[in-house]
């Protein structure tokens, strides 16, 4: 049995509340006074032209470094005295947006200088890139290049492979190191030992030191290096390379919901590779590495490269219950060859599902109240009614007399309900007079800059901001399990059949 939901008292005194707005203001003008040293699209530009450089990159690098502009500038500056300029700008696009903010213009020097440019794909993305995996990204190119024995430098020109064997008399330990955070490859090579993932990171920038393409697949996260027009696996356990696995491809097949138009890989989909009696599951990233945040728009478009074999397609469709509609698809990978999978998302009309997401910590301004409250501040835990009106609209009128006339019910059901104006100007436009029988239970206010409008409409892609009145059922973690969006008759009923069943 669950515990009984309690709704949270508002016991903070008004001084408290305006010590707090004080603290908050004090905080934004901190961060805007730091916003404001950031350097400008347009000084960007003429410090683009001042070093003969691209002015739509350099401008796009400056502005997206924020607080580290004046290290990639002053990288730029000395690459361009060095004639390097479009060659740094190449490096600047293939490491993470992350690494333009925090990364100081002498390591990024180190790699630019420590290479022999070419002009490939391959080269830009697995030898000029000093980023590897998610590790803290160091100058080790010059280190290494001067400490790496001449005769192993040698003979990896011609025979990469050699680099396993070598590389392999790092101790592998991992009981040192449980998390695998990682430990620089200048740091790995001076103690003789590592935790697996380090030693691969080390791998990786041994080659790329030495100018042999390598990197940590992004799919599978195997360890290869580029030779010979392919990519070779590296196996230290087994202390060979071998071939890479031959490749087809992945066509996903998505007929998309009105509530869910661009399902997320690992929230709504996942797939696995079935070897050795093991599921293997897949890595899909983002440009910044992060998981959980491709989608089926961003990422499969186009028909994706993975390795041949047999693969497991898991789709989930969360329901407010707590429960999850799975589907399991099972299907076969051919060397060189496209496969159509339908990515189906099982749907049960009979239950109540979690359609898409709100915060509800999101502020709004109550009537009669100077300060603005949350969501959750305002209707306590549990589920929760948010409605957006338009003051005047037919539409929005038909929807409070649904309320009215069901007041008995809404007041039965003890949950809060919250109906906003767009801005101050409509709200005082309404006359709440015109409604005298609404439910005790319901809160009027303002959506301060349509911030919760936006959101809504965002989140559940609805077609228009203006198209009121935008209703939806939420619960404490802004799951929404009901939306309804203008004009339509019965909106009222909806929520009661919808709140009976929750």
């Amino acid at each position: 049995m669950s515990p009984p939901e309690v709704k949270p008292e508002n016991k903070v005194s008004q001084e408290a509340i305006e010590a707090n707005n004080k603290r908050l203001a004090s905080e934004d003008s901190i961060r805007n006074a730091y916003i404001a040293t950031f350097i400008s699209h347009d000084d960007a530009v003429a410090f683009a032209k001042q070093i003969d450089a691209d002015t739509a990159l350099t401008a796009k690098f400056l502005t997206k470094s924020r607080g580290n502009w004046r290290e990639i500038q002053t990288f730029l500056t000395d690459a361009s005295k060095n004639g390097n300029v479009a060659t740094a700008l190449k490096l600047l696009e293939v490491i993470a947006e992350k690494d333009l903010r925090d990364t100081p213009a002498s390591v990024l020097k180190d790699h630019l200088d420590n290479v022999t440019p070419e002009n490939s794909d391959i080269f830009y993305r697995y030898v000029l890139n000093p980023r590897i995996d998610n590790e803290l990204i160091t100058p080790y190119r010059g280190w290494l290049q001067q400490h790496i024995p001449t005769e192993i430098k040698e003979k990896a020109a011609t025979d990469p492979a050699s680099l396993v064997e070598w590389v392999n008399r790092i101790k592998t330990a991992d009981e040192f190191n449980p998390q695998y955070i990682p430990i620089s490859p200048i740091g790995v090579m001076k103690l003789g030992m590592a935790d697996s993932r380090s030693k691969n990171i080390f791998f990786v920038a041994v080659c790329r030191s030495l100018h042999i393409p390598a990197r940590l697949e992004e799919i599978t996260g195997k360890l290869q290096y580029y030779h010979n027009n392919r990519w070779h696996d590296v196996n230290f356990d087994a202390g060979e390379a071998m071939a890479a696995a031959p490749k087809g491809f992945l066509q996903l097949n998505y007929t998309p919901l009105q509530t869910l138009k661009n399902p997320l890989y690992d929230t709504h989909f996942t797939i696995a590779k079935i070897a050795g009696g093991s599921m293997h599951r897949l890595n899909f990233r983002n440009t910044e590495g992060a998981e959980s945040t491709v989608s089926l728009q961003s990422f499969f478009q186009q028909p994706v490269e993975i390795e041949e074999g047999y693969y497991i397609l898991i789709t989930g469709t969360r329901m407010a219950s707590g429960k999850v509609l799975a589907r399991v698809t099972t299907f076969n990978i051919e060397e060189g060859k496209t496969t159509p999978v339908d990515l189906i998302l099982r749907r049960d009309d009979k239950d109540i599902q979690v359609i898409g997401e709100m915060d509800p910590e999101a502020l709004f301004l109550p009537e009669n109240k100077s300060n603005p409250q949350s969501i959750l501040a305002t209707t306590g835990r549990g589920y929760f009614i948010v409605g957006i009106l338009g003051a005047g609209q037919e539409p929005s009128n038909h929807f409070l007399r649904d309320l009215a006339r069901l007041k008995t019910d809404f007041e039965s059901w003890n949950r809060g309900i919250i109906l906003l104006f767009p801005d101050e100007d409509q709200w005082k436009r309404f006359d709440k007079a015109d409604f005298t029988e609404l439910p005790s239970t319901i809160t009027f206010g303002i959506d301060k800059d349509s911030n919760i409008t936006n959101q809504l409409v965002k989140n559940l892609n609805l077609a228009s901001a203006n198209n009121l009145p935008i209703v939806v059922i939420a619960d404490t973690f802004g799951r929404v399990v009901y939306v309804s969006q203008g004009y339509k008759i019965g909106i009222g009923d909806e929520l009661i059949q919808i709140i009976k069943r929750l």
